[in-house]
């Protein structure tokens, strides 16, 4: 009540701050867990011919590395994979022991599947930690323990994992979606080799502070885009790649 009179003062709007207020204790206090120095690294790969869909879409594997310094509450984390949309709206609301990715059901694309998405290693300090995979048709879950030791602790720990995934390439989009607090947050994409003659950057975050994007010299091996946030990230915000191949208009 001190915060909202204080902010409804300084705003002249009693209703503005209040709702300030409640968004806030949304985004960051209701969440217990806080990332530091999250670092993405994203590699996109044409998948080969003859194994993509039965329609003969054309498809990216997406290999994503997560590694960021946190101090877990939680001792099992999961990772799901749907293809309800509605089942995804309600799991996004879980934002902290839970990361989510939505793959709409289409021909040939099971949101159920390994090939479609599989958390392939999990890590503290280092240290590996067991995989444990349940599956249906439409979804599958993975579940990590990263040790009762870790959270009793209550010391920073660094979390690392990597799972891989599709993306159509005619989709011309990938989206990277962040669902905690997150203070730094450092990500590239790698798209050499993949027919790709240039990537967009679109940043969903709010803040005054602004991103910074680069690009790899075009007189080095390979191409690449970095996306660089000092600030703090909160819960739903993100970042979007958006590309354009070879003989394409680019999009800006």
């Amino acid at each position: 009540k001190i915060i909202t009179n204080g902010l409804a003062i300084r705003l002249g709007d009693a209703g503005f701050a209040e709702e300030i207020y409640d968004d806030l204790r949304e985004q960051a206090i209701g969440i217990p867990e806080r990332l530091h120095d999250a670092r993405i690294a994203i590699r996109l790969s044409p998948l080969p011919m003859g194994k993509g869909t039965p329609n003969g879409r054309a498809l990216f594997i997406v290999t994503v590395r997560w590694e960021f310094t946190v101090i877990p509450t939680y001792q099992t984390r999961r990772f799901m994979c749907v293809s309800d949309i509605q089942e995804f709206r309600d799991l996004k609301q879980d934002t902290v022991a839970t990361s989510v990715w939505y793959i709409k059901a289409k021909a040939g694309i099971d949101a159920g599947e390994r090939e479609t998405f599989e958390l392939v290693e999990c890590s503290v300090d280092g240290e590996a930690r067991t995989i444990r995979r349940t599956a249906k048709e439409g979804s599958q879950t993975y579940s990590v323990n990263l040790g009762k030791d870790v959270v009793d602790a209550g010391e920073p720990v660094t979390v690392a994992y990597t799972y891989r995934t599709i993306a159509p390439v005619d989709g011309h989009l990938l989206q990277l979606r962040v669902d905690q607090p997150t203070k730094g947050l450092s990500i590239e994409l790698d798209y050499s080799d993949c027919g790709i003659d240039y990537v967009n950057v679109l940043d969903f975050i709010a803040s005054s502070e602004k991103t910074r994007v680069s690009r790899s010299p075009q007189t080095v091996p390979g191409n690449s885009v970095s996306v660089e946030f000092d600030g703090w990230v909160f819960p739903r915000s993100g970042v979007a790649f958006v590309w354009a191949r070879q003989g394409e208009t680019r999009r800006n």
